[in-house]
């Protein structure tokens, strides 16, 4: 006969229930990206992979100079996030990626308008665009300008927001007073904090506030986090939907990241000796495992049974007492 519960699996399914809301919602999301950026082949990656990721991110810039002699409309059961394809022309915005931006074609708010109008369609989550440079208030109103001039209906709309020095309460109240109606709130990884305790700070207080100050449930986007290491941490700190391009860049097993040369020892030599035959397995391998995951942290928090994530839960109610010491440190260095 099983005993009661203890502190510790009391406070893991806290944690885990906790996040019921975001489970009824159908979070989290894992969001396969798509881009040119470090892969010149990327027509060929998404015609050939588009049908198993039907929950994709691809951007507008891409779509507008690379993909458009494509069949790129949406298809029954996908969900695609379109980007606002800042990342692709832009080397400020990744400066640690040795993948600089291929050729850059032209691309500005009036490109990003007229990409949107033509390949946004119902169902669609269109992805502000990115005015990272600005202050805070102004990106929220810049964003939902552009969004009103693209003017499609039936589509989400995806506000990335770069806090710059604001806390997670003022994100908050920024896009409360200034952003009724979007769909998903965004802010990048790197911006939140490193290492992870301070993302996981970030997440919890603007998570938090968000929920005191919205009268609906604002998911909250990840940009540029699909380690599969990351993601329990981030989600029942309060995120809710995780992309990147980190399934194209490495191999994924038993919840970690390694270099993909690591899946060699995995495969038959006849497929090594394919090229594109081995990328292909790579990829469809790590999608396979991203599913497992999400699949994994939705019956977690569903039966609040956290025993699959022990070590992520058990850190955070480790950390959780000195949070709000984190979240002091964090403001103080914004």
């Amino acid at each position: 006969m099983q005993g009661p519960a203890g502190p510790a699996e009391d406070s893991r399914q806290r944690l885990c229930l906790a996040r019921s809301r975001a489970v009824e919602a159908s979070y989290p999301l894992v969001v396969h990206s798509y881009s040119s950026r470090g892969f010149p082949d990327l027509p060929q990656r998404y015609a050939a992979l588009r049908e198993r990721t039907p929950v994709h991110l691809v951007s507008l810039y891409d779509l507008y100079h690379h993909l458009g002699g494509m069949a790129i409309g949406p298809r029954p059961g996908e969900r695609r996030f379109l980007d606002s394809g800042t990342y692709e022309v832009d080397s400020v915005m990744n400066v640690s990626s040795l993948d600089g931006p291929p050729q850059r074609l032209p691309w500005s708010p009036d490109q990003y308008i007229e990409a949107a109008r033509r390949h946004a369609h119902k169902g669609d989550v269109l992805v502000s665009y990115d005015f990272h440079i600005l202050p805070l208030a102004d990106q929220v109103s810049e964003g939902m300008r552009l969004f009103a001039a693209v003017g499609v209906g039936g589509v989400a709309h995806d506000l990335l927001v770069h806090p710059l020095w604001a806390d997670p309460t003022t994100v908050a109240d920024e896009v409360a007073r200034g952003a009724h109606g979007i769909g998903f709130l965004g802010v990048t990884e790197k911006d939140i904090g490193q290492p992870w305790f301070r993302a996981a700070a970030f997440l919890q207080q603007l998570r938090a506030a968000l929920d005191a100050r919205m009268d609906r449930y604002l998911p909250i986007h990840i940009f540029g986090c699909l380690d599969p290491r990351t993601i329990p941490y981030l989600f029942f700190a309060g995120a809710d939907v995780f992309d990147g391009l980190a399934w194209m860049r490495y191999y994924f097993r038993d919840g970690h990241a390694y270099y993909d040369k690591e899946m060699e020892y995995d495969l038959a030599p006849q497929t090594l000796l394919d090229g594109e035959a081995s990328t292909r397995a790579l990829l469809l391998h790590n999608s396979d495992e991203l599913e497992r995951l999400r699949a994994d942290l939705q019956y977690s928090v569903y039966t609040g049974d956290g025993e699959l994530f022990t070590e992520c839960l058990d850190t955070l109610i480790e950390l959780e007492g000195g949070m709000a010491r984190h979240g002091e440190l964090l403001q103080n260095e914004r």
